[in-house]
This record gives structure tokens, sequence and C-alpha cells, in this order.
């Protein structure tokens, strides 16, 4: 039943194989793109509700690969807002970067919310925001930020929309 004053988003695959740079695969079955996000089930969702906090979840089992070779293999519940490294090994450089079930709350403009030195902050009392999957920025002679499995919903409205007078949007 809808609920005045609330929003939900969801996003569901069964499976999903994202390649960056995307180049066609062999049908030997090799990976010839740099960077690779390999999903199964993906679950991701949003719920804002008016005077109350935005809820996330989220939930992939994945595994991200460098060239072909399995660098991290992801269980399908991980902590909100997880960084992830490829390769893990801090003593090679960087090919890629990211955030697992990434979870950004945004102010009543839809903005992220931010700390006192402007950096991107969760605020559980916000009541809008938006969840990703996976977020992998992958680096080369182009830099690639892909965004998979997103849900946004919008902070609720204090003020009610033309034509919705006398709706109770205090809910």
């Amino acid at each position: 039943m809808p609920t005045p004053g609330a929003a939900y988003a969801q996003t569901v695959a069964a499976g999903l194989e994202v390649a960056i740079p995307y180049t066609a695969a062999p049908g030997d079955g090799t990976q010839p793109s740099k960077v690779c996000v390999h999903l199964a089930n993906v679950t991701a969702s949003a719920l804002s509700r008016s005077g109350k906090a935005v809820q996330f979840s989220g939930v992939a089992g994945s595994r991200l690969s460098l060239t072909g070779t399995k660098e991290i293999d992801i269980p399908a519940m991980w902590p909100a807002n997880c960084p992830f490294r490829i390769p893990p090994d801090t003593s090679k450089p960087a090919v890629a970067i990211g955030f697992l079930n990434e979870q950004i709350t945004t102010d009543s403009q839809g903005r992220p919310t931010r700390d006192k030195n402007r950096t991107p902050t969760y605020d559980p009392s916000a009541t809008g925001g938006f969840t990703n999957a996976v977020r992998p920025v992958a680096f080369g002679d182009e830099t690639t930020e892909v965004t998979i499995g997103h849900a946004a919903v919008p902070a609720p409205s204090r003020h009610p929309l033309p034509g919705s007078a006398g709706l109770d949007h205090r809910r």
C-alpha cells in the first residue's frame, strides 16, 4: 500500500560481469579486459520515509579480477562503504580502487552529506540517499568509473506537492 511521503528503490540482477575497459572475450574463456567485476545475486535497495532515517540494504556475492587472475573474493554480505584496491598488494601500483556496498546519505537538496572538512560522510539521521553494490574506478590511459547495482531515494519533501492538499505527509 502506498505511504505518503515515502520512496523505495531497488535493483536486482541474477548475475553481472562488468569489464573495464570492455573487450569482447574470445571463445576460450580468457579475460582480455584489465579489470573485471563478477557479481551474482545482486540486490541493492533504499527506503525513505518522512521523519525516519533512510534505510539501505545490499547483497551480492562476487569476485574482482585483474587480467583474468582473481584478486579479491567477496562474500555476499560485506560491511557498508567497504573500500577495495586491485591489486590488494600495496607494493604494486593500483590498477583499480572502489567501494563495496557503498551507502551515501544526502541532504534535503540531494547532495551527499559531508563532515566539517567537506569529506562525504554517513549521516545516520539523513532521510535520503543512494546505495551502489559496487563502484569500481579503473586506472589506465583514461580513468573509468562504473556504478553497479544502484538504488536512490530522495529525502521526503517537507512541502506538499501541488494538488496534494489534505494528504498527511508526516507518516
